[in-house]
């Protein structure tokens, strides 16, 4: 019999990573893995399915597959201790937070608040469209962080709440493999070989577009047919205000390369050319990100910014209401680009420009604001202009009047200004006479308190990229963290954690570890004594813990092992190692 081909279709990176490393335990099986949530896993399924015998996903993406795709799908179930890790890394935030999922999710979430006695707010959607919803009324009452899927994640950024992922660990992933498995056997026939074409076509140069009133294509020069692009360019044309004889210009990003997009109306037509745009700028200098920021790129772009803003959430959603250039002001590391990124989604605009004014040439210079081919030419974006500190009083006097003077294109300006320690800009710079909002961003030195909650994001999100299930950090560990002094800010307590995340092999990042990373970072900071446990499981490890649950759970039912497992969503062979690793 030929290898069992199977396709994974991933919501997130991190459950294909771990896909990955459990079917390469499997000689007989042929896996091919790509990341796809909800209607892009289906697409990508349909695309696939014919090359393959079975599909493996998970949620919401796994349900939706199985409706739409002709293979069978096998679905990983999201188990107890899949729950359990996502709550002790919530256990370090102050303020209230809240389980929100599908019953595969708020099922074995009620049953850890059952076995351990424990209340925990749980909150169960029958359709992705009422998350929106529940998670406005959890702000109005004060929550803080959500857990839940990645839809869940997503739409708690848009309403500046925290969320842990929930991740499927190893367990959950092998049991979901052996199902398949023994599925595909019984259904397997063979089909003939189909040779596998290039997946992606070469990006074509695109030259002349016209389109009558009604939106509809009558002419296309320079170019094959891309239904995509004609999409793109006629929602872009939507969303325009264009005027007879008015001609505007823009620059977009397709299929990798930069081009001018120039729109005019005539006599009922629009018409529209795209040219190749060759800047003579470095991409270390200028990046672009082509999007209105509703969509995120990366599980660390969901994490949301409000802990990285400190207290001065509140005031970025009411200064991005305001048409004047915003000015941050912030030590290193301190999260002004993440702040950027904040408001230009509040802001609504269609692309994000980010300028290193300390990394710009005289050239570079000059091009940007003396040439026809400037991007500062485009309209309805955002421009964040970083590290404006390294200009001279001449250049930073040009930059600040070419914004004051450039509001007839509707974009929004972000500037940010890097201080040392308490230093604010000197008293001649031409800032002091900027008309603009100023957005001071706090050290972690002057916010302490965030620090606990800030350490779970990040840990969440470096489970996510090694595909690990770390919880925490020991009471002790923590509380060094948190009477260190961090010079370089949320910079450098990110570089802390990820190498603490490295070397560490148990479920705790501990004292231990803690020094010896902090002894390399510098000279450690006075620490108090260690915090007194919080939580009643804090002294037991995942392990204690997850024996603690299965023994609750068979005892509830009366020692039915296939009844418990069932419960716990974990395979018989899963609840047997466990009670073996007991004895």
């Amino acid at each position: 019999m030929n290898k069992i081909r199977v396709l994974g279709i991933a919501p997130f990176e991190y459950l294909l990573l771990t896909m990955k490393q459990i079917a390469s335990k499997f000689e007989d099986l042929y896996f091919e893995g790509f990341v796809g949530d909800l209607y892009e896993g289906v697409a990508l399924a349909k695309e696939k399915e014919e090359d393959f015998d079975i599909i493996i996903s998970r949620g919401g993406t796994a349900q939706l597959l199985r409706k739409e795709v002709n293979i069978p799908t096998i679905e990983i179930e999201v188990s107890v201790f899949d729950i359990l890790h996502a709550i002790k890394l919530a256990e370090n935030f102050r303020e209230k937070y809240a389980i929100i999922g599908f019953s595969n999710i708020t099922k074995p979430a009620h049953t850890i608040a059952e076995l351990l006695g424990i209340d925990l707010d749980i909150i169960t959607i029958n359709d992705q469209n009422e998350v929106g919803d529940v998670i406005r009324n959890l702000k109005k009452n004060n929550f803080d962080l959500i857990i839940g899927d990645q839809i869940t994640s997503r739409i708690a950024a848009e309403y500046e709440l925290n969320s842990i992922l929930i991740l499927s660990g190893e367990e959950s992933t092998m049991d979901a493999f052996n199902n398949a498995i023994v599925i595909a056997r019984y259904s397997y026939e063979l089909k003939e070989k189909i040779d596998f074409h290039s997946k992606f076509q070469k990006a074509l140069e695109y030259y002349t577009f016209i389109f009558n009133k009604n939106y509809e294509l009558v002419f296309q020069s320079g170019g094959k047919n891309s239904p995509t692009l004609l999409n793109h360019l006629i929602l872009n044309l939507k969303s325009r205000h264009l005027q007879e004889n008015n001609k505007q210009i823009s620059y977009e990003k397709y299929y990798g390369k930069l081009y001018e997009v120039e729109c005019i109306l005539k006599n009922s037509f629009i018409y529209i050319s795209l040219k190749p745009v060759n800047t003579n700028i470095p991409s270390r200098s200028i990046t672009l990100t082509n999007d209105n920021g509703e969509k995120e790129n990366s599980f660390e772009e969901l994490i949301n910014s409000s802990y990285l803003v400190g207290n001065n959430k509140n005031i970025v959603t009411m200064l991005s209401r305001s048409k004047k250039p915003i000015l941050l002001i912030g030590e290193v590391g301190t999260g002004k680009e993440k702040t950027a990124r904040m408001l230009h989604r509040k802001f609504k605009n269609k692309r994000l420009w980010k300028i290193n004014a300390g990394e710009l040439s005289p050239e570079e210079f000059d091009i940007l604001f003396f040439s026809d081919q400037s991007i500062f030419l485009d309209s309805d974006s955002t421009f964040y202009i970083s590290h404006i500190e390294l200009l001279s009083n001449k250049n930073l006097n040009l930059v600040l009047d070419y914004i004051t003077h450039s509001q007839p294109f509707n974009n929004n300006w972000i500037l940010s200004y890097t201080k040392n320690l308490n230093n604010q800009p000197k008293k001649n710079s031409p800032l002091q006479t900027f008309d603009c909002n100023i957005i001071n961003l706090y050290s972690l030195r002057e916010r302490k308190q965030d620090i606990g909650p800030i350490i779970s994001i990040y840990i969440n999100s470096l489970n996510y990229k090694y595909g690990k299930q770390i919880i925490g950090l020991e009471p002790s560990a923590l509380q060094i963290l948190i009477e260190y002094d961090w010079p370089q800010n949320l910079l450098q307590l990110k570089r802390v954690l990820e190498e603490l995340f490295l070397i560490t092999k148990t479920s705790y990042i501990n004292q231990k570890s803690v020094r010896m990373v902090l002894e390399n970072e510098g000279a450690l900071s006075s620490i108090t004594s260690p915090a007194q446990n919080t939580s009643r499981y804090d002294n037991l490890s995942l392990k204690e813990i997850t024996h603690e649950i299965v023994k609750e759970a068979l005892k509830k039912n009366d020692g039915n092992q296939t009844k418990t497992a069932k419960e716990l969503k974990i395979s018989r062979s899963t609840l047997w190692r466990i009670l073996r690793d007991d004895l």
